[in-house]
């Protein structure tokens, strides 16, 4: 479970908190599954109420002075958010969800001794009632063979699991309570998913395949051309939308038809071109070949062919892959698959030396 801790001090204690309460307080969370990602300091109340809501969506642990004016204003917040009574121990209060994957934590920072001996018993009994969440993102099986696979899977400790679906994107959620979170039974059942599932897997976070694709292009510095005869242009329009400053990293020759000069847009040869059809594997290939050669781009992928045969073709110099599909449906709802099948196998393309998936 990742956490944020959130601090407001006054600059007096700051050498205190940064010495010996931030690190005692991070390792102890760590020890019971919290893995605190950032610390957030506040200086003034109006700007941590301002926030709030902000923060409590992860795990939040908040460090202040219990005898501020407007500490009975920023419970009742939290009261409203979680929709539950909080626990009061004699240092500050603690809250918690359904499941467990947002708590939230208010120690006194005025009582620093209390923070660097806490007790990691009293943390075990703070998320002992609760249940911690691991989430798995996977793209390209329906929901219910997602599920065959996951009630295939031995599952001695009885770990809780559910899904949700957007299409072929799927969010796998698994339950695992505090005894058993981080566990050996815990890592061999995520194992297990892994091995069953690991290439449809994309990401083991909230992220989306958009986000998820940024941040490979960021991590990989990568360059990809795009030639899209299928939805006229509307998959770079899509990639524009959601990657960000990231979109400079996309070369696009989109909406291309018959009526466009191949010869000038692609620099396709021409006898080539007089010797096979627009829609055909060996033209779609040629197209991906050509980017490749013809552009500073890492890789490329074409998205072509008919509605109802569209072609996938990506790859780099070394090897392109073309990928076939039928449908028998509206051609929204193709180019909506195909968009989304597209930044899927560009994000499996970027991870394919990535160690789980």
């Amino acid at each position: 479970m990742k956490g944020n801790l959130i601090v407001l001090k006054t600059q007096e204690s700051q050498q205190d908190f940064y010495s010996t309460i931030e690190p005692t307080l991070t390792q102890k969370l760590a020890q019971n599954g919290v893995d605190i990602t950032k610390t957030i300091v506040f200086k003034q109340f109006e700007e941590l109420n301002k926030s709030l809501f902000g923060i409590l969506e992860s795990c939040s642990i908040i460090l202040l002075d219990l005898s501020i004016q407007n500490i009975d204003f920023l419970f009742n917040q939290i009261d409203r958010f979680y929709t539950v009574k909080s626990t009061d121990f004699p240092q500050g209060k603690v809250w918690a969800d359904e499941v467990g994957h947002r708590h939230c934590l208010i120690f006194d920072i005025g009582n620093s001794e209390f923070i660097k001996e806490l007790d990691v018993n009293f943390l075990k009994q703070v998320f002992a009632t609760s249940k911690f969440l691991t989430m798995i993102k996977t793209y390209g099986l329906d929901e219910s063979e997602v599920r065959k696979v996951l009630r295939s899977i031995p599952n001695e400790a009885n770990f809780e699991w559910y899904t949700t679906t957007n299409f072929l994107d799927c969010e796998i959620n698994i339950l695992a309570e505090n005894d058993f979170y981080n566990t050996q039974p815990h890592h061999d059942f995520l194992r297990n998913i892994y091995e069953a599932l690991g290439e449809y897997i994309y990401s083991d976070n909230d992220d989306s395949l958009y986000q998820k694709l940024s941040e490979l292009i960021s991590l990989r510095n990568v360059n990809i051309s795009i030639c899209d005869s299928l939805t006229g242009g509307l998959f770079y329009s899509m990639l524009l939308e959601n990657l960000g400053s990231y979109k400079e990293h996309i070369c696009n020759f989109y909406n291309i038809s018959e009526d466009k000069d191949y010869v000038n847009n692609l620099k396709i040869n021409p006898q080539f071109m007089s010797q096979h059809e627009i829609n055909s594997v060996e033209m779609i290939y040629e197209m991906a070949a050509t980017l490749l050669e013809n552009t500073s781009a890492n890789i490329a992928l074409v998205l072509s062919g008919t509605p109802e045969k569209p072609y996938i073709a990506l790859g780099d110099k070394e090897a392109i892959h073309l990928y076939k599909f039928h449908f028998n449906h509206k051609h929204s709802f193709v180019n909506n698959i195909m968009i989304q099948t597209s930044v899927f196998k560009l994000l499996k393309k970027l991870q394919k030396n990535d160690r789980l998936f």
